[in-house]
C-alpha cells in the first residue's frame, strides 16, 4: 500500500463508525486517547483502522512506539472524512426532523369566507412555531377539494360538509358553525325583520352564484324552496360573491347564503337569519384519516388545539 497513491471514494463502502474511529485518531494521534474518548478497547480502534487502510489500500497513519502522525494520503483522507461524516450527520438530523413533522411541506386547500378570520391565525401561530415546513395555499371551489383530499393531492382542507361526507377514510373537525340567512339591500321591506321564514321569500327576486362554483351550495337553496312549495325566481347568476353583492345592494334582488361571508357585503346589505329545522351550516377541518405526511400530521395537531383555544375564548362563531 503506497502512501500517496491517489484515491476515490465513490466505490468504496464506508460506515459512519470506521470514520468517526479515523477522525478521532487523527485528532489525538494517539489510539489509547482515541480509545478513552471513543469508551472501546485500544484494540477495536487498532482494527477499526486497519480495516480502514485495507479498504482504501493505502496507509493513513505512520505509528512507532513513540509517535503517530498522519500520511500524506491520511491528511488529504481526514479533510474528506470531516466533511462526509458531517453532511451524513446533517442529513441524519433532516431526516429526523421530517419524520418528526417539523420539515417538510404541507398542501392546504380552502374556501375563503368560512375561514378569512380563523386560518390567518393558524398560519401565523404554525409558521412561528414551525418555520422550517413549507406551507402551499390553493384557494379552490368547493369540487376541485373534494377532489383534491380524494386523490391525496390536498392534505388539510377548510372547507363546508357538502359532499365530504360521501368521501370514505376522512377524518374531519367542527371549527365552527355559520347561521344561514337571507340578504338583501337595507331598503328591502323585509330588511327590518328580526328572522325570515324560507316562505316569505316567495315572490323576491333570486341572486345566485353560478351552479358551477357551489353546486351543493346551489341546490340546497333550490331544495329549501321547493320544501316550502315554490321555485325560486332567479333573475341573475354570477360567478363571484363581489359582483352578487352589488347587484343584492342595488336593490336588485336577495340571495340565501351563510353569515360568514357578510365580509364581502357592502355597508347597505342587511343579513337577517332563516328560521329553519337546520339553521347553521358547519365550517370543518378535513384530512385524510391514512395521511402519512407527518408535517400535515403535525399541522392538523396545531388546527385542533387553535380551535379548542379559540372556542375557549369565544373568538369563533357565526
Amino acid at each position: 500500500m503506497g502512501n500517496n497513491r491517489y484515491f476515490h471514494l465513490s466505490n468504496i463502502n464506508l460506515n459512519i463508525n470506521q470514520l468517526s474511529y479515523f477522525i478521532t485518531v487523527a485528532e489525538t494521534l494517539s489510539f489509547s486517547k482515541a480509545a478513552k474518548q471513543l469508551f472501546v478497547p485500544q484494540s477495536a480502534v487498532s482494527q477499526k483502522i486497519m480495516q480502514l487502510e485495507e479498504r482504501l489500500q493505502m496507509k493513513l497513519f505512520i505509528r512507532t512506539n513513540r509517535m503517530v502522525k498522519l500520511t500524506s494520503a491520511g491528511k488529504h483522507f481526514y479533510e474528506i472524512a470531516t466533511k462526509m461524516l458531517a453532511e451524513t450527520e446533517e442529513a441524519i438530523s433532516v431526516m429526523k426532523a421530517a419524520d418528526a413533522g417539523s420539515l417538510g411541506t404541507v398542501n392546504i386547500g380552502f374556501l375563503a369566507g368560512p375561514v378569512i378570520n380563523f386560518l390567518p391565525d393558524l398560519l401565523n401561530h404554525f409558521k412561528r412555531r414551525y418555520p422550517q415546513i413549507v406551507i402551499n395555499l390553493k384557494h379552490l371551489t368547493l369540487p376541485e377539494l373534494i377532489e383534491g383530499i380524494k386523490e391525496e393531492k390536498l392534505d388539510i382542507v377548510f372547507a363546508v360538509p357538502f359532499g365530504f361526507n360521501a368521501v370514505d377514510g376522512i377524518n374531519s373537525a367542527l371549527i365552527y358553525g355559520s347561521d344561514i340567512g337571507v340578504y338583501m339591500s337595507s331598503e328591502n321591506p323585509l330588511a327590518s325583520k328580526t328572522s325570515l321564514r324560507i316562505h316569505e321569500l316567495e315572490t323576491s327576486a333570486f341572486i345566485m352564484r353560478e351552479r358551477s362554483e357551489f353546486p351543493q351550495w346551489y341546490d340546497h337553496v333550490i331544495k329549501l324552496c321547493v320544501e316550502e312549495g315554490f321555485h325560486p325566481q332567479i333573475t341573475h347568476q354570477v360567478k363571484r360573491l363581489e359582483p352578487l353583492m352589488i347587484f343584492i345592494a342595488s336593490g336588485m334582488g336577495i340571495t340565501i347564503m351563510p353569515r360568514y361571508l357578510h365580509y364581502y357585503a357592502p355597508n347597505t346589505v342587511r343579513f337577517v337569519p332563516l328560521t329553519l329545522p337546520n339553521a347553521q351550516i358547519e365550517i370543518r377541518l378535513y384530512q385524510n384519516a391514512d395521511c402519512h405526511n407527518p408535517a400535515a400530521n403535525v399541522f392538523y395537531e396545531e388546527a385542533l388545539l387553535m380551535i379548542e383555544k379559540q372556542s375557549a375564548a369565544g373568538i369563533l362563531g357565526s
